[in-house]
């Protein structure tokens, strides 16, 4: 099983926009994902299901791994949720968060294909859990002014704390504008290898698909977004599966 955090601790990213959709999109092809909600405001939670407590719970040993993850409407997508509750856990340290989600995870490793933990956009526990669980950390960068400054900040955590950098991409790209247009290129120019090629195209077809709760690539199929998706999800799994080559 492959494991992915999505991460930028600049908020408004795309982080869970990318959660939902790239689970989705491998879900499409017969992967089985399993998406870990690891944020208090559980926003994946409620694209895609419903928030509930399971993510606090097991993390706090109330509950195990068989009651953890639930079932969504799609098939080969299922989701460990979460709700406020989980803010309660940023005080928890983080050495006893990342060996419970590590338990997940080992349990997860012979039923999914691959797991993607969307963590907050901040410093605390919750976010070192993500970093130092999955094997492979994956930042979307909002395109506009200060674009970078996230991805910044969370390169320098990363070398603080630990953990293993896959690569950035290019989220919410208007490709209509310079600036926009302009990040890929940066990304490249700041990152070499680490940079993905693919960028995500900026569409209306996303917040319509959030809104009503349901994965872009089924909400829109043929949309801008969903072909770029698509290309990622390809790219990514490329990529880590030359590394391991």
């Amino acid at each position: 099983m492959k494991t992915f955090s999505l991460l930028n601790q600049k908020g408004g990213t795309g982080k869970t926009t990318s959660a939902v959709s790239l689970g989705a999109v491998w879900a499409e092809e017969d992967r089985d994902v399993l998406l870990v909600d690891l944020d208090p405001q559980a926003s994946l939670s409620r694209w895609i299901g419903t928030s509930k407590p399971q993510c606090a719970r097991f993390l706090k040993e109330k509950i195990g791994v068989s009651e953890a993850a639930v079932g969504t409407d799609w098939e080969h997508l299922d989701l460990v949720p979460a709700d406020r509750s989980l803010a309660g856990l940023e005080d928890f340290r983080a050495g006893k968060l990342v060996r419970r989600l590590e338990s997940l995870l080992a349990a997860a490793e012979t039923v999914y294909d691959v797991c993607l933990v969307d963590p907050p956009p901040s410093t605390g526990s919750l976010v070192l859990t993500a970093m130092l669980s999955a094997e492979g950390i994956i930042a979307p960068v909002q395109t506009g002014q200060g674009a970078l400054d996230g991805l910044t900040d969370t390169m320098g955590l990363i070398r603080q704390v630990g953990g293993t950098f896959e690569g950035a991409f290019a989220c919410q790209v208007d490709i209509r504008t310079v600036n926009d247009s302009r990040v890929p290129e940066l990304l490249k120019d700041k990152l070499g290898k680490n940079a993905y090629d693919t960028f995500i195209r900026e569409t209306v077809q996303v917040k319509e698909a959030e809104a009503e709760h349901i994965p872009p690539p089924v909400y829109a199929p043929d949309a801008t977004a969903t072909e770029d998706y698509r290309n990622l999800a390809t790219e990514i799994m490329t990529k880590t599966t030359e590394v391991a080559a």
